[in-house]
């Protein structure tokens, strides 16, 4: 979603130029849904130049890619082309510029919010649990880069009946609930009706469960969840050709998330992939 505001400046008469476009997106690379989220960007004027200042509303950390262009304005030090905006926070300075003696000055700039901190790594030696109760065993119904729907994706589908319990790989904050959705088709239109739980890793991923039933999140925004956790209920909403748990790990990164092959323990002495067709069956947490 793009929002553009301009109107004409002249420098020399110190008429104050503002060019905003704001890119939001979100980080589902499969689900085209669109957010808009809590965080607000605002310029304050002096005749001593201007400085900019945002609030971050969100659980999580925020991005923002800046863009700038100015006359008659110098830029002051340590302005950055990424600012990483802390979980909860307000008034943090995100650039400033100082005016040039004598002459009039005009501005403009563009962001990009990004969801999560840029500078996330993951950790490829953690070993995730699979996502539904110990003793269960259930198909890979569709694994990474799948023909199905995961051309050019990795993600997972765990072939989940509708109503089967749905446990977190790995500990975190939930970061976004949906489950008032009770709609399901074979078409992509049906993307946005998915329920889902969202959970923010130690590393700065985000873990996504995908297609909860209605009513089906067990957790609430802000909940510290534990490895092995009961979080919600699964179902068919949204995308789905049938009821399974679309499981998936984010990077943030400039194309608002980045899908990442994860790994889990899949039995005492077995830490893999796990295959597409395959069963598995759940053993610990």
């Amino acid at each position: 979603m793009n929002h553009t505001f301009q109107k004409p400046y002249n420098c020399r008469n110190l008429r104050r130029y503002l060019l905003l476009v704001l890119h939001l997106f979100l980080t589902y690379p499969a689900f085209s849904q669109e957010r808009i989220y809590n965080v607000d960007v605002r310029v304050e004027e002096s005749n001593e130049g201007i400085k900019i200042f945002a609030d971050n509303g969100e659980l999580l950390p925020m991005t923002l890619k800046m863009d700038f262009k100015t006359e008659g304005l110098t830029p002051s030090d340590g302005n950055s082309e990424l600012v990483v905006l802390d979980s909860k926070s307000s008034n943090a300075l995100v650039a400033s510029f100082t005016a040039i003696p004598a002459e009039g000055y005009g501005y403009s700039y563009s962001y990009q919010i990004i969801k999560g901190d840029i500078n996330s790594k993951h950790n490829d030696d953690y070993a995730y649990c699979l996502p539904y109760e110990k003793g269960e065993r259930i198909l890979m119904a569709q694994g990474y880069f799948g023909k199905f729907s995961h051309s050019g994706l990795k993600a997972l589908d765990f072939n989940l009946p509708e109503g089967t319990n749905v446990l977190a790989a790995r500990e975190g904050l939930v970061i976004g609930v949906k489950e008032d959705s009770q709609i399901s088709c074979l078409n992509p239109s049906c993307l946005k009706q998915a329920n889902y739980v969202d959970i923010l890793h130690e590393d700065g991923t985000i873990g996504q469960y995908v297609h909860l039933s209605y009513n089906g999140a067990l957790v609430s925004l802000g909940d510290k969840i534990k490895r092995g956790q009961l979080i919600g209920i699964s179902g068919k909403t949204g995308f789905a050709s049938g009821p399974h748990l679309h499981f998936q790990v984010t990077l943030p990164s400039l194309e608002n998330g980045t899908a990442i092959a994860t790994k889990f323990k899949l039995a005492e002495n077995w830490i893999d992939i796990p295959k597409e067709k395959e069963f598995y069956t759940a053993f610990e947490y």
